[in-house]
Order: C-alpha cells, then structure tokens, then sequence
C-alpha cells in the first residue's frame, strides 16, 4: 500500500445569507453544472467540478464551480451527513470524513484508492462547531483532486484519466 499526502482539507461555515442558492445552470438529470460561477457549499453535488480556490482560509461558504469539460483539477464525489446531533469535534469529523471518502473513492473513480498509476487522492469539507450549531451544518463533502489538469469528470474513469492537453 502506498500513502498520499491529502492536499485539501478544507472546513465548510455557514452563515445564514450563505445558504441561499446560487448563481450557476444544471441540467436536470446530468451531474454537474453546465455553466461556471459560485455555488454554496451547501449546493454541492456529486459530479460537481470545482474552480481553483484561491486564497484558501479554514473557512468556506461559496466556492468557484465550473463544467468538468473545462479545465479543472477537483471533482465531488460524495456527500455524508455525520450521524449525530451533538458535535463530536474536528478530531472526530476528520476520522469519520477519512474513512467515508476512502470507502466511496472507488466506488466513484472506478480505481482502488491505492492503485499504483493514478494521481488521484481525496480529500473533504467538514463543518465548523459554528455552522453545526448556527446552521445545523452536518455535511461531509468528499472531493477527488489530480495532480494534473482534466477536462471532463472522473467519475468511473479508473486509470483512464481524462487529462487534458498541456497548453
């Protein structure tokens, strides 16, 4: 087995006016956005494709989401809600978000996570304290990263990345 380093972990807060909608197009039935702009973290589906995050703090509530036919690097893959209303803190969260991820990572890539050959590698959003006490936040996002640029989505791809061409 080989370990990778998990290059994103992010923690997703919400405030109340960060939950409203958002501002980009999906086609009903196909996963994914069909046109780039912010979407709430609490928006996020499966087959959504993420923009670069700029200036990446602890802390998320919108994030940049694009067509995964355009040039992306960071794909979700799943959603979990944490199976608890008391909050078991960020230690507890971080196990729980490792071993879900993990558990769905080839479910949705096509690949064992530790395959040798992928660049693949996971990572997650987890609440804060704040927003799963404020905004009754119990959301994990699992999100697939590459460490090379891709132009269309990764899901059931395996070791077939869709890689797109160096500019």
């Amino acid at each position: 087995m080989r370990e990778r380093f998990v290059a994103l972990v992010v923690v997703v807060a919400a405030l109340a006016t960060g939950c409203s909608g958002s501002d980009v197009g999906r086609e009903e039935g196909v996963p994914g956005v069909t046109e780039a702009g912010d979407l709430s973290v609490f928006d996020l589906e499966p087959g959504d494709c993420l923009g670069e995050l700029e200036n990446l703090t602890d802390q998320l509530e919108d994030v940049p989401v694009e067509p995964c036919t355009d040039v992306h690097r960071i794909e979700v893959y799943h959603l979990q809600e944490y199976p608890s209303e008391t909050y078991p803190g960020e230690a507890e969260l971080v196990t729980y978000a490792d071993g879900i991820c993990l558990a769905e990572f080839g479910t949705y890539t096509g690949v064992d996570y530790f395959s040798v050959g992928t660049s693949l590698y996971f990572s997650y959003m987890y609440p804060t304290f704040d927003s799963w006490n404020e905004s009754d936040d119990r959301g994990i996002i699992c999100v697939v990263g590459s460490s090379a640029d891709l132009n269309d989505s990764v899901a059931g791809k395996g070791l077939n990345l869709p890689v797109a061409p160096a500019e």
